[in-house]
């Protein structure tokens, strides 16, 4: 089952360096999968079916957008660089500003996926963590761009961050 969603992330992946139309099918393709799965093991719960569908075609086109902003939009063999100086980029803030700002936002749409399966801070951010750590490797590996600790720190502070505001929320309505 997980060689499927592999294929299917590849799939995505390539889809959306094309066009947004094709990445938008293939994520509905993974939400029908998800729910024929989901309903071969479930009889009778439509409304679940339904929730399942477009979570999983949402976590696919947002994971297909993180592919395609981190590795797609970038030329492979550009540059291959690490920089572990945390909070090294805010001295530059004035040429910085949307490169930090959409570091710590990239992560949330994430934060806001996982909320509504886990409803646990802690599993949001370890996991933004893991996926933000796998990112940067990649970048490294790859050469598709700059390894930062930066990108990490602010990535799973978004995350984090979403996570809480969502977490308190919920508590407000009971």
């Amino acid at each position: 089952m997980m060689s499927i969603f592999r294929e299917l992330f590849r799939l995505t992946a390539e889809c959306v360096k094309d066009c947004y139309i094709q990445t938008c099918i293939v994520s509905l393709t993974a939400g029908l999968m998800t729910v024929f799965v989901k309903a071969g093991r479930q009889k009778g719960k439509k409304s679940e079916l339904v929730g399942e569908f477009f979570y999983a075609a949402f976590m696919a086109c947002y994971l297909s957008l993180i592919a395609y902003g981190t590795f797609l939009l970038r030329t492979p063999g550009f540059r291959r660089e690490v920089c572990l100086i945390p909070f090294h980029i805010f001295l530059n803030w004035n040429n910085e500003k949307v490169y930090i700002i959409g570091n710590f936002l990239m992560m949330m749409p994430l934060a806001v996926l996982l909320m509504i399966r886990t409803r646990k801070i802690l599993t949001v951010a370890a996991s933004s963590a893991v996926l933000c750590i796998a990112i940067e490797v990649s970048q490294y590996i790859f050469s598709v761009g700059k390894s930062e600790l930066d990108d990490f720190i602010l990535n799973v502070a978004g995350a984090a961050l979403m996570a809480f505001l969502i977490f308190l929320i919920r508590k407000k309505k009971g």
